[in-house]
């Protein structure tokens, strides 16, 4: 027996041996040598048409701690550039003052800068101090990551917020450290590039620094 449709020879139905199913138009017809009848609504999944279900998409552990992260980074960056233009534009406001001069008396009080306590400061004097807060405040934040984990539940969403916080802790060290970094730069005089090579010396030891917190959010994550 053929079928109507594409002439292929159809099979019988093990299911029910009175209809033919024809493997090319993938429907049934009732088995009659000189008549066919159409049966394609009928239920013809036992005859092995069988679709095979779509993946389940996993979600990926550590979402949130990866875009929290970014975030941080990301904000680091727009205060930097800030803080740059806040300083220069503080140095133009001054420039545009009339200058004046005061004659002042011997009683005159005012404190005077120690200029060996300004030729102290550099650009690595402050990556060190900075660098030395940043990884001083880190045991601490990951002691209190540790503590505060077991309140989350296991849900790696608030895992992930958590770690987030106290990463955020060190980036306000950072961004501190590399404000200090601009206003130098200004002070001297210096060129862009050279506070952004500083800067980014002191962004890359926050970076690492808050790997530690990060593994300590990996720790207590639960495996998928």
């Amino acid at each position: 027996m053929k079928c109507p449709k594409c002439k292929e020879e159809l099979r019988r139905s093990k299911k029910d041996p009175n209809y033919g199913l024809c493997n090319n138009c993938r429907k049934k017809y009732k088995w009659v040598e000189d008549d066919y009848e159409d049966d394609e609504d009928e239920d013809d999944e036992d005859d092995d048409y069988y679709t095979a279900p779509k993946p389940v998409k996993r979600k990926k552990k550590g979402r949130g701690l990866i875009i929290g992260l970014s975030v941080i980074l990301i904000i680091l960056i727009i205060a930097a550039i800030i803080i740059i233009f806040f300083v220069k534009g503080k140095d133009k406001d001054k420039e545009k003052e009339p200058q004046t001069q005061e004659i002042e008396s011997e009683q005159d009080d005012t404190p005077v800068a120690d200029p060996a306590v300004t030729e102290n400061i550099t650009y690595q004097s402050i990556l060190d101090d900075y660098t030395q807060k940043i990884a001083s405040a880190t045991p601490g934040l990951i002691d209190e990551f540790n503590n505060e984990a077991p309140n989350c539940g296991g849900d790696p969403n608030l895992l992930a917020e958590l770690s987030n916080s106290k990463i955020e802790k060190l980036a306000e060290i950072s961004t501190e450290g590399i404000t200090k970094m601009a206003e130098l730069m200004n002070q001297n005089g210096d060129a862009q590039e050279t506070y952004e090579e500083w800067a980014a010396q002191l962004t890359n030891v926050y970076m690492e620094q808050a790997q530690q917190i990060t593994n300590a959010y990996t720790g207590a994550a639960p495996a998928q």
